[in-house]
């Protein structure tokens, strides 16, 4: 076979790393709460120190896959910490992107509202 013209690096330094996250209870009803959410999640990846911040403002970049008001929710505090003095604050390591499971499973719920019909109307509830 031909070689490669951009070949990818591989190898155990490469490897992508994926880490199980336990439960917070915390509200995501506002700006603060995602924050919260945030850097509790920081917490448990042990990246919360003052030099990993620094690191995660300066070379990082995180992917943040959530819902609709999620990603809003996110993107309203980039407009909020515009001014901010440093990456980390600003929110430059942070890309949030609308998650298309959720919109998978809105669009399977959808259906099945639509097709499962009434006891009195017609539908797949009277065919099982």
């Amino acid at each position: 076979p031909p070689k490669p013209l951009n070949q990818l690096p591989t190898g155990e330094k490469y490897i992508t790393r994926q880490f199980m996250l336990g439960t917070e209870h915390l509200e995501e009803a506002s700006y603060e709460g995602n924050i919260n959410v945030v850097m509790a999640i920081f917490r448990q990846l042990l990246l919360d120190s003052e030099d990993e911040l620094k690191k995660t403002g300066l070379y990082r970049v995180f992917v943040w896959v959530g819902d609709q008001l999620t990603s809003a929710r996110l993107r309203g505090l980039f407009n909020f910490r515009a001014q901010d003095t440093n990456a980390f604050d600003r929110l430059d390591w942070l890309v949030p992107t609308f998650g298309w499971f959720h919109l998978l499973m809105a669009f399977a719920n959808s259906l099945h509202k639509q097709y499962l019909g009434t006891t009195a109307g017609r539908g797949l509830m009277h065919a099982f």
